[in-house]
């Protein structure tokens, strides 16, 4: 995993409005996450996420779903599941964002997926 970007709060109570930075080669955004609802989980974002354009207009540029971990060793530990997309992008980008140790701030991170084999081209048995 990569560490491409931070997140810090920027509410009272650490998850109202989270905002920070995503860097890659093509990528310089200065995000704003936003919450949407209380329900953690489920299949509706927890959060909005905004970003500016050239001319300084905030625009959304994806959401955010808050998560719990289940794996045994972090089981509780919370997360945020990001997807952004835009069309000058040509596949949308998803990145998890973890708390730090200090509480304060999390880590975006991008893991490539391993390419799945085309189920059509797969030799029939």
């Amino acid at each position: 995993m990569a560490v491409i970007g931070t997140l810090r709060a920027t509410s009272p109570d650490g998850m109202e409005e989270l905002a920070g930075q995503i860097r890659t080669l093509d990528l310089d955004l200065a995000i704003r996450l936003v919450r949407l609802n209380d329900s953690p989980g489920g299949s509706h974002p927890s959060h909005c996420v905004l970003t500016r354009n050239r001319a300084g207009q905030e625009f959304q540029i994806g959401s955010a779903w808050r998560k719990t971990i289940q794996a045994a060793h972090r089981q509780g530990e919370e997360f945020l599941s990001i997807m952004l997309d835009d069309p000058t992008f040509a596949t949308p980008l998803n990145v998890v964002a973890f708390k730090n140790g200090d509480g304060e701030t999390w880590n975006i991170v991008w893991r490539r997926r391993p390419e799945r084999p085309d189920a059509a081209s797969a030799p029939a048995a």
